[in-house]
């Protein structure tokens, strides 16, 4: 992936964190079970949009899940664990600072 790629993934991932995070708030402390049920469908879809974005570059799934030298069931477990709701909030921050310093790597123009 480029540079530019990254960015890119991780611009769309922060606005995903950021709109789960208000959604498993309501999922948590609605008021009652319709905004709870509400915040829990569009918690659960912004983990599904994650994923999509993160699967459709190879790179980014290796750097979630422990990268090409982690045994295959290691990333499976990796990678089952960061879809789950509770998961999720907890591991994306994290996955967001890796691909920060994956940007940080690259070689900026002097």
């Amino acid at each position: 992936m480029t540079k530019e790629e990254w960015q890119t993934l991780n611009t769309r991932l922060v606005n995903i964190v950021s709109e789960f995070s208000e959604a498993y708030s309501m999922y948590k402390t609605g008021s009652n079970n319709t905004k709870r049920d509400r915040g829990l469908r569009d918690a659960e879809a912004n983990i599904h949009l994650a994923i999509a974005y993160i699967k459709q570059h190879a790179e980014a799934l290796e750097l979630l899940t422990g990268g090409p030298n982690v045994h295959w069931q290691t990333r499976t477990f990796k990678f089952d664990e960061f879809k789950q709701l509770q998961w999720f909030g907890k591991d994306m921050p994290r996955f967001l600072e890796k691909i920060d310093e994956k940007i940080s790597s690259f070689e900026t123009p002097i």
